[in-house]
């Protein structure tokens, strides 16, 4: 198992394990996704939290979509 850290010093930090239930529609697009880009899945999951945790306007939107 490898060991992340930022490129900010920030010491590296043993991955946490998280598990997604997804459709069959959801689960062939991130695989056909990470495919095209010729990366895994997890990668592209990855990215999108990094996105997420950087973009305000895109944190709001997700909230909105979410909430009841």
């Amino acid at each position: 198992m490898t060991r992340r850290g930022s490129s900010k010093g920030e010491p590296a930090t043993k991955p946490v394990r998280y598990t997604l239930d997804l459709s069959r529609e959801q689960h062939r697009f991130l695989k056909r996704f990470a495919f095209d880009a010729e990366t895994d899945a997890s990668v592209v999951m990855r990215a999108l939290l990094a996105v997420l945790q950087r973009d305000k306007a895109l944190a709001q939107r997700i909230l909105s979509d979410i909430e009841p």
